[in-house]
């Protein structure tokens, strides 16, 4: 497979701050996304890399969709990382989440929704990989497959934060283990 590095050039999504001053935990207040793909299958995206800088809400939300990437950058969102909703995402070739601090109380690098099926997030063999921020809390029941990647908090601990910083040789799946 091809990487975005070596041709094409991604969407690029810069954020801004919620217009009225939303903390990233009131949906009257704030939901703004850097980008939101709704419905969205395997044959109708052909995009081949995502860059989200600042978003507002979250850096990257899909719902009730199914697409692949090469590459998805999403840095300093003031909520979540990467918000799935009943959605699959599959990325090739590099993967890079990098959360700051955030007045967010809620603030995850994957917040998993299931409304009518499971989320599942792929990372492929050879893909670089590099997370910082806090994994989840158990309202999201993120889990981790991966014989290479670090395991993540466990669930209700006092430690949520996650590093992560590997290629990849095997698949890795970040999946909800359970419904909403």
């Amino acid at each position: 497979m091809e990487c975005l590095q070596s041709g094409g050039s991604p969407v690029r999504r810069v954020g801004r701050p919620d217009p009225r001053e939303g903390d990233g935990n009131d949906n009257d207040r704030d939901d703004i996304d850097a980008l939101s793909i709704i419905g969205v299958g395997q044959r109708e995206w052909n995009i081949k890399g995502v860059e989200s800088h600042g978003s507002g809400d979250d850096g990257f939300d899909a719902y009730n969709s199914s697409i692949t990437l090469d590459t998805l950058i999403i840095t300093n969102p003031t909520e979540d990382g990467v918000n799935l909703t009943s959605s699959s995402i599959t990325v090739h070739c590099s993967c890079v989440i990098d959360m700051s601090e955030s007045t967010a109380a809620d603030r995850e690098l994957f917040d998993f929704e299931i409304d009518n099926g499971r989320c599942r997030f792929t990372l492929a063999p050879h893909t670089l990989v590099k997370f910082s921020g806090d994994w989840g809390n158990q309202a999201d029941d993120a889990r981790l497959k991966s014989t290479e990647m670090p395991r993540p908090p466990a669930l209700g601990s006092a430690e949520s934060r996650y590093e992560c910083d590997t290629t990849l040789s095997k698949r890795a799946v970040i999946y909800s283990a359970s419904s909403d």
